[in-house]
């Protein structure tokens, strides 16, 4: 998120919009035991920090997942915005529109 400036002098932020998935398969990157057992290493999105500013000051919020269970008994996941005391929900398409500074994934259970 940080380069060098035009002069070479200093740093500047980079706000240079970077996609990223929901789900991660990380599988090309990891030895697998038998070329012949491919396993999925599966890896799914459930935190955003977002930074707005610049490098000498600025304010981050974050995006969470939380999984939450409905009166029927079944589970579905909700996006939350969590900035300072003010938190709201939040659309999918919100959060990958995020200007991205770090992205939280956790394993998937096979």
């Amino acid at each position: 998120r940080f380069t060098k400036n035009e002069k070479g002098t200093g740093f500047k932020k980079d706000s240079t919009r970077i996609i990223f998935p929901t789900t991660l398969d990380i599988h090309c990157f990891v030895a697998q035991s038998s070329p012949a057992k491919k396993q999925k290493n599966l890896y799914e999105l459930y935190a955003v920090v977002e930074h707005s500013g610049s490098m000498g000051g600025g304010h981050y919020v974050a995006y969470t997942k939380q999984l939450e269970m409905t009166k029927e008994g079944s589970s579905r996941s909700r996006w939350y915005y969590i900035s300072d005391s003010r938190v709201r929900t939040a659309s999918e398409s919100e959060v990958l529109s995020a200007e991205a500074y770090i992205l939280f994934y956790e394993k998937m259970k096979s």
